[in-house]
């Protein structure tokens, strides 16, 4: 008999979605790239910018780095690592798998994935993977062509 099994994962899940739904609140809006509309050189490549399809939203836990500002001859430019952690059940449901250039929009910022972290294993069994980290970095919106928000 397995130290760890399917009944005790649910069981791990269902408070893990309560948590996260229920007491921590903390909604995302994330946007996909839409490789479509997005003109690509011959290195594949954006040209005029990466499209965006339409946001939708869902919750995560969130670590945040502190905010730093640099100061040049241009003037100021703020600069924040968030880490966001999404079940992968949650993520399965909308039938979304973050992924490096998607944005995520969180406190009246954007964030650009930098890492996807995927190997978050319950007893180290891979039939019981838990959730998909991403670690991102702000972006400025006027460099994104995201139209149509949320």
């Amino acid at each position: 008999m397995a130290f760890f099994q399917q009944r005790d994962f649910d069981f791990f899940q269902s408070i893990n979605r309560e948590l996260i739904d229920n007491f921590v609140e903390t909604p995302v809006i994330i946007y996909k790239v839409d490789e479509e509309t997005t003109e690509k050189n011959l290195y594949g490549e954006s040209v005029n910018g990466k499209s965006y399809q339409v946001g939708f939203q869902i919750n995560a836990l969130i670590a945040r780095n502190d905010q730093t500002i640099e100061y040049d001859d241009f003037g100021s430019n703020s600069q924040q690592g968030i880490q966001f952690r999404f079940l992968r059940e949650t993520l399965s449901n909308v039938s979304f798998k973050p992924w490096y250039g998607d944005v995520i929009q969180f406190n009246d910022a954007f964030f650009q994935i930098d890492n996807v972290i995927d190997n978050q294993l319950i007893a180290g069994n891979v039939d019981f993977s838990n959730s998909i980290i991403v670690d991102t970095h702000m972006t400025r919106r006027s460099t994104l062509n995201i139209d149509k928000l949320y």
